[in-house]
C-alpha cells in the first residue's frame, strides 16, 4: 500500500487499468481535484468505478464534476433501495457489534456511522434526502 492523497495521487499519468472509489469521495475537500486525478492516472480506455453517497441537494453539482471529456459514462444508476435493503438485512447485527464493543457513551455516534435504523442517514436515505449513486467510466482514448 501506498499513502496518498486522493486529491493529488502519488502516481505518474497512464499507470492503472482501473481505479475503484468506494464511499469514500464525499469525505474529500476537493472532489473536482480527485476526479482529474483519477482521469489522469488511468490508462487509455482504463476504467473507473465510483460508488458513493450524497444529499439530493449535491447531486447536479456531482454530476458535472463527473462530466469531463476524457471520461465517458457507461453505467450510471441509483442503488438507494438496495442500500436501504442492505442496512435492514445487517442492522441487528450492527447493534449487536456496538452494544458489546461500544462505550456507551459513544453507542450513538457509531450507531450513526453505522448506519442503523432510524439514524440519521438512514433516515436521509428513506426519505429522499439522501441517495447513493453508482457509476463506471471507461477513460476516452485521445
Amino acid at each position: 500500500f501506498i499513502k496518498g492523497d486522493a486529491e493529488s495521487l502519488p502516481f505518474e499519468d497512464h499507470t492503472f487499468d482501473a481505479v475503484i472509489n468506494v464511499e469514500s469521495s464525499h469525505c474529500y475537500g476537493n472532489v473536482d481535484a480527485f476526479v482529474k486525478e483519477v482521469s489522469r492516472v488511468l490508462k487509455p480506455d482504463g476504467y473507473f468505478s465510483w460508488v458513493d453517497l450524497r444529499g439530493k441537494d449535491m447531486v447536479d453539482e456531482t454530476e458535472s464534476i463527473f462530466n469531463l471529456a476524457a471520461l465517458n459514462l457507461i453505467h450510471n444508476e441509483t442503488i438507494t433501495k438496495e442500500v436501504i435493503q442492505a442496512l435492514d438485512e445487517i442492522h441487528e447485527r450492527k447493534m449487536a457489534m456496538i452494544a458489546d464493543n461500544v462505550p456507551k457513551v459513544l453507542q450513538s455516534a457509531f450507531k450513526d456511522f453505522a448506519g442503523v435504523k432510524d439514524s440519521q442517514i438512514y433516515n436521509a436515505f428513506q426519505d429522499g434526502n439522501a441517495v447513493y449513486l453508482a457509476k463506471a467510466f471507461q477513460k476516452v482514448t485521445l
